[in-house]
């Protein structure tokens, strides 16, 4: 079932979201729901509101810190990036 895409007017649109976050590496104990400020978009990005999620196996990797090999690019002791995800998929 297809979604239609809804625009929020920036005048109405709220200042926070829920995020999921990740302040150290672990299993899902280290993940918390948040709210935090919604960031600002650009002429050419887009912000998006999830109605359901899901994990994949490049998620997992990062929230583990395993390999070791990968931390460079992740973050050495902490994830560089607190808030979990890297894909979307949209419904046309």
């Amino acid at each position: 079932m297809a979604i239609a895409p809804t625009t929020i007017p920036a005048t109405r649109a709220p200042l926070t979201m829920s995020a999921v976050m990740q302040d150290r590496y672990g299993t899902t104990a280290v993940l918390t729901r948040r709210e935090i400020a919604r960031p600002n978009i650009s002429d050419t990005q887009v912000l998006i509101r999830v109605q359901a999620a899901g994990v994949n196996i490049a998620d997992w990797a990062v929230m583990s810190g395993l390999p070791y090999i990968a931390r460079p690019v992740y973050g050495l002791r902490r994830p560089k990036h607190a808030v979990r995800g890297t894909d979307v998929q949209m419904d046309k």
